[in-house]
């Protein structure tokens, strides 16, 4: 099987039949090992192993893995257009914003003057290790990175939650680049287990504003996009769900990065106002009275969630913020290395396509917005503010006339 999409089941697993095509798409029938179980293995993994092949095809035990939910190579017209990208590695001009993009929902903002990453997730273990081993950051890959976008100094890192596809190296990041680590009290457990000290801790409290440099970004309160299934939904909260009470230290399983509480992030710059929202969920009216020019939107999990609730998320990110761009992230498959190309998410966990194509067909429709996309390490200098406030758009007045008659 294919070693490139970094799926072939380790020696944890015991394969029993496989097989693959020329598109990396595979079939595999397996039970866990029992001589490479030990008790070191906690059994929320095991869990979490369990509801993976469920959730991807159920009975009879069967994984479709690598294969991923869109080819992107279909989506090259919504790149950033070349005249607003920019070297990272350059400082931009005095007022203007830099924002390069590192997959998942890690987004280096640069004004030549501060730096803040939101998450800074950069090791991206793999599927395999993920469920069956312990993660540690891999400093030498995050120093390598860090040093290929500039970003040696960074003044803030702000943790959206504590999930380890967010936070696994965010004490890493923060550390090696004397920045203060921003976060819910689970993701500055994560820093303490790091070894930050308190002087380079800051608990992010909802309805708060904090101040770095130019930089003045206000949380929201928000939550993670939740399973429909009503039988797995409680199993995976209990799984990735609640605090992480103490200082955790690496080595340490996925299963011990406790969600910790969701963020959204309004960033201000000057006249400026970009909304980093990494998850496809929301809390409802958390967003009213407010207004963006760009909605960085996590779209993780939204291709396998219900058109209503596509529709609900878009009324109370798109419609009530009435940004000019938004730019999709979350959308490719973070167990893939970061110097490779992105890859859409598997088919397992999500479906990108149909992720896309709602939000490419209601720009479209709503001539006021545009739809772009970043590649990895791709950095764009953010246009300017709009000279006034822009009001709900015809296309979104449209939308809501059809739900009240």
């Amino acid at each position: 099987m294919r070693r490139g999409g970094r799926c072939e089941p380790p020696s944890v697993l015991k394969g029993l039949h496989s097989s693959s095509d020329a598109d990396g798409t595979y079939i595999v029938l397996f039970l866990p090992d029992a001589s490479t179980h030990d008790s070191t293995t906690p059994f929320r993994t095991w869990i979490g192993l369990v509801l993976a092949v469920l959730l991807g095809a159920g009975p009879p035990v069967t994984m479709t893995g690598c294969a991923p939910s869109a080819r992107m190579s279909e989506y090259r017209d919504y790149l950033v257009p070349r005249d607003l990208r920019a070297e990272a590695v350059s400082r931009p001009d005095s007022g203007a914003v830099r924002v390069t993009y590192l997959g998942t929902s890690t987004l280096l903002f640069d004004d030549g003057a501060s730096r803040l990453m939101i998450d800074g997730f950069i090791t991206r273990p793999g599927w395999w290790t993920v469920l069956g081993r312990e993660l540690r950051t891999d400093e030498s890959l995050v120093d390598r990175t860090l040093a290929q976008v500039g970003a040696e100094r960074l003044d803030a890192v702000f943790v959206v939650h504590s999930h380890y596809d967010h936070a696994l190296d965010a004490a890493y990041v923060a550390r090696s680049t004397g920045a203060t680590l921003y976060g819910s009290h689970s993701t500055l457990n994560v820093g303490r287990g790091g070894g930050l000290a308190e002087s380079e801790l800051r608990a992010v409290i909802p309805g708060s504003e904090y101040t770095v440099g130019r930089f003045h970004v206000t949380a929201i309160g928000s939550r993670h996009l939740q399973n429909r299934n009503p039988v797995i939904r409680p199993v995976l909260e209990w799984a990735l769900g609640g605090e992480i009470e103490d200082p955790l230290v690496q080595p340490a399983h996925s299963t011990a990065y406790n969600e910790g509480g969701v963020l959204d992030l309004m960033i201000r710059h000057g006249d400026l106002r970009v909304l980093v929202k990494a998850t496809a969920d929301f809390v409802p009216g958390a967003l009213r009275g407010r207004s963006a020019d760009i909605v960085f939107l996590g779209i993780g999990g939204l291709g396998k969630a219900s058109p209503e609730h596509r529709d609900a998320l878009y009324d109370e990110v798109v419609c009530t913020l009435a940004p000019r761009w938004i730019i999709p992230i979350h959308w490719d498959d973070f167990a893939r290395p970061l110097f490779e190309p992105l890859r859409a998410m598997p088919r397992l966990m999500d479906d990108t396509a149909a992720s896309l194509d709602y939000l490419i067909g209601q720009a479209d429709a709503d001539r006021s917005l545009t739809l772009h996309l970043l590649d990895t390490f791709q950095s764009a200098t953010l246009p300017e503010a709009r000279a006034e406030e822009s009001p709900a758009s015809a296309w979104c007045a449209g939308r809501e006339a059809l739900r009240d008659p």
